[in-house]
């Protein structure tokens, strides 16, 4: 569960220090999202089994 947290947390303060820069290729930005969209998914998906 840990691993998931820092994941998480992982993903978006890339997101978030990328925003801030404000130069990112289309592509980056989707594959962020997409690792964004999937560790929730994942924490989800724990918290219903936990």
């Amino acid at each position: 569960e840990f691993m998931c947290d820092h994941l998480t947390m992982r993903a978006k303060d890339t997101m978030n220090l990328v925003q801030q820069g404000g130069k990112l290729s289309r592509e980056t930005w989707g594959l962020l999202k997409d690792l964004d969209d999937a560790t929730s998914r994942q924490l989800d998906a724990i918290e219903l089994n936990g």
